[in-house]
């Protein structure tokens, strides 16, 4: 089953499919540190995105936090031990990310 969702035809995959679930995993956890940075800038309030654009530093540490952890998936394998994601998996790794 998880092979199918990975996109992962054959058995010999498998420890690609490790990788990139692994990958995933950890994407999917700095997303929701990311989004989570949103909702402790004000707490008390139900619109955690009123006024975001006005905090520079805000929105620098987030951008930043967001460039770099592209370039760790994408770029950084060897030394990182991951896996390049296709957009779809970005996409997840967004939308988990969002929900929590």
């Amino acid at each position: 089953m998880g092979l199918t969702i990975l996109h992962l035809k054959d058995d010999h995959d498998r420890e690609h499919a490790y990788d990139v679930k692994n990958t995933l995993i950890f994407n999917a956890f700095v997303m929701c540190q990311i989004f989570n940075e949103f909702n402790a800038r004000k707490p008390e309030e139900i619109n955690c995105f009123k006024g975001v654009t006005k905090n520079y530093l805000f929105m620098g540490i987030i951008g930043f936090t967001f460039v770099l952890q592209i370039i760790i998936i994408e770029f950084l394998g060897k030394f990182t031990k991951t896996v390049r994601l296709n957009w779809k998996l970005w996409l997840v790794s967004l939308g988990i990310g969002i929900i929590r």
